[in-house]
């Protein structure tokens, strides 16, 4: 039994890394992948001003890479496990992170008659939540929200109560900043920017940190 629970972890680790293991799988797929991974690349005809999402990032290996050959750009790295998140982190720049849902209309169509579309929604607005309070365990202080349910679901899941009023974004949209909350005296102070619908311009989002940029 111990034998066939120590195999099963290890082949768990390989699709979802977590822990000792899973260090040592993310390791070995950047030592072992980087063949493949630069046969892959050689296909495309990278322009340096590109953005990039690496989506399934692993040990970041990739992110590297793109990083290079995209250098006027910017290269972010997404992934289901928090070990391959944290492991990414750890070797490789800090930067904003962009984490977002979507689909073609018609799987989202399939998607909502199957669930019901309030249920359906709310299933992407917990995970983002979940996903938000993630990020703040791991030291993230500054929070971007687009869409109001979604931003009501971060909100709760991160139990702030009360926000002071910053500096103005877009029309209607300001950053924020969490006040202390009685029930939580050590909960992280935080810069949080919640929009709404279809508030602000296509640049939004680097308006808005661009804003904390120069507020640093």
């Amino acid at each position: 039994m111990k034998k066939n629970s120590f195999l099963n972890d290890i082949l768990q680790n390989t699709s979802c890394p977590q822990g000792f293991w899973g260090r040592m799988i993310l390791r070995g797929m950047n030592c072992f992948h980087a063949s493949l991974a630069h046969r892959g690349m050689k296909q495309v005809d990278w322009r340096p001003e590109w953005n990039v999402l690496d989506i399934g990032c692993g040990g970041g290996a990739n992110v590297k890479r793109l990083l290079k050959l995209c250098p006027q750009g910017k290269v972010y790295g997404m992934d289901l496990s928090e070990e391959s998140v944290a492991f990414a982190r750890r070797h490789c720049p800090d930067g904003p992170c962009i984490v977002y849902s979507t689909a073609s209309p018609d799987r989202v169509a399939a998607t909502q008659a199957r669930f019901g579309r309030e249920a359906a929604g709310a299933m992407i607005e917990r995970a983002l939540a979940d996903i938000a309070a993630a990020l703040v365990e791991t030291g993230v202080r500054r929070i971007l929200v687009a869409g109001g349910e979604t931003s009501g679901a971060v909100v709760s899941r991160l139990g702030v109560r009360a926000l002071r009023i910053g500096e103005t974004i877009a029309p209607g949209v300001p950053w924020t900043e969490t006040l202390l909350n009685p029930a939580q005296p050590d909960a992280p102070h935080l810069a949080l920017a919640l929009k709404s619908g279809n508030f602000g311009g296509e640049d939004f989002f680097m308006q808005a940190l661009g804003l904390l940029a120069n507020a640093d």
